[in-house]
């Protein structure tokens, strides 16, 4: 085939479009290669902007291009699993024109494999491989707040241990001890001696966690959400206010699950007796002034 061929196969019986096409192509040739040097992924930035420019076929064969013109190994695998993290499936979209081209070359004794095969079956085994890291994690981070729970009930009783006789509420109150009070504040409202009894259950929490086994400390860890946030490098060094939290949270999660002796304080039908009272001042004022 001759230049003209070529031009014909731009836009087949349309000699406009294919000048068109002709005229645009330095234009985008100039840009694909100023983001492949200004672009910190360098090539791999270049097909993702072809990606976004000029949609999935052109930045598959931008690829297809770099890869006819690499002859080492690890240069085409790296420039295929570019592509296949890009736009995974182009390989199979494509491969009857790709094949087309091969027989036309007189190539079509070569092995055929599809394009970018190599990364395919990589990025398959990874998404396996992440499937069953997501899974254990999701048992681990179970198991972590099951045992946070445990601990927790030793807090509780803890707390249960230095408030016995105290309360906050006055004698009137339906509330029989601190931990019914703190149990109705997480329930309820909040009242102004609640970050008294959350700040006691902290220290009792932080106390408890300093306690235990450094195996015991990792499997909390692992419930955390700081060790879910953690980089790769980070995720072995626990940190203990992470695991304090966990144990506060698994002490509210209990606290708002627990049945409360008596029923919870009514705040909108006391607000409503407030409203009430003062309809009825109202009344008697207008009556003396009357």
């Amino acid at each position: 085939m001759d230049t003209k061929d070529y031009f014909d196969l731009l836009a087949p019986g349309n000699p406009e479009a294919a000048g068109a096409a002709c005229a645009l192509a330095p234009a985008v040739l100039r840009l694909l290669h100023r983001i492949a040097i200004t672009d910190p992924g360098h090539m791999s930035g270049a097909l993702k902007e072809c990606l976004c420019l000029f949609g999935p076929e052109a930045c598959y064969h931008l690829a297809g291009i770099l890869r006819e013109s690499m002859s080492d190994y690890d240069d085409r695998w790296m420039l295929a699993e570019v592509v296949a993290r890009l736009e995974p499936g182009l390989s199979a979209e494509f491969l009857p024109i790709v094949e087309e081209w091969t027989r036309e070359a007189g190539r079509a004794g070569e092995p055929r494999r599809r394009p970018f095969e190599e990364a395919r079956i990589l990025l398959d085994e990874l998404k396996e491989a992440r499937r069953a890291r997501i899974r254990m994690e999701l048992t681990l981070k179970d198991i972590a707040e099951w045992k946070a729970t445990e601990h927790a009930r030793v807090v509780i009783e803890q707390f249960k241990a230095v408030t016995d006789g105290i309360k906050m509420s006055g004698d009137d109150s339906p509330l029989s001890d601190a931990w019914e009070e703190y149990k109705d504040q997480i329930q309820g409202q909040e009242s102004m001696f609640f970050d008294f009894y959350a700040l006691q259950i902290r220290e009792l929490a932080q106390a408890h966690v300093e306690e235990l086994p450094p195996q015991e400390q990792k499997l909390l860890w692992m419930g955390t959400g700081a060790f879910a946030d953690a980089e790769v490098e980070e995720i072995f060094a626990v940190i203990p206010e992470a695991l304090v939290e966990l144990v506060c949270q698994a002490v509210g999660q209990l606290a708002d699950n627990e049945e409360l002796r008596h029923q919870a304080m009514e705040w909108e039908e006391e607000d409503e007796w407030e409203e009430e009272d003062e309809e009825e001042l109202n009344e008697r004022e207008e009556g003396e002034l009357g």
